[in-house]
This record gives C-alpha cells, structure tokens and sequence, in this order.
C-alpha cells in the first residue's frame, strides 16, 4: 500500500496504489477512496488498485482515516 497526499489551495488529493495481492485479497481503492472523499466534502474514485480523492482537511487526519480504513479490510 502507497498513499501520497498533496494540498492544492483549500483541498487535499490523495493517491493511492495497492498490490495485485491486496486487490485480489478483496481491498477496493476506488470504493474506500471514494467514501472518504465524499464524507470529505470531496469527490473520488478510480480502480480496485489505484484510486484517489480531493477533498477539504487535514492531509494527515485524512491520510490516517485511509490507512484505518486499509487496516480494517486486510487480514
């Protein structure tokens, strides 16, 4: 799992890349990538193993809210 975060004016982007293992073990970038955004007041989205999001906050209290989701998901 990689996640980088970038602030652009107001709003934070976050990427996020994942192994093919993850992807396959069930973990779904796109989805968690896109929830967070939007309870973000943002928006997101991609694929199962690469995703990403803008939204407003804290780049890292959003970077930790994406890795609790991950840690939640994978055995």
């Amino acid at each position: 799992m990689a996640f980088v975060a970038g602030r652009h004016g107001d709003r934070v982007r976050i990427s996020a890349r994942s192994s093919r293992k993850a992807a396959k073990a069930g973990l779904n970038l796109n989805q968690i990538l896109g929830d967070i955004g939007r309870a973000h007041g943002g928006d997101g989205g991609g694929h199962s193993s690469a995703a990403s999001f803008d939204a407003r906050g804290d780049p890292e209290a959003l970077l930790q809210e994406c890795r609790n989701r991950v840690a939640e998901l994978l055995p």
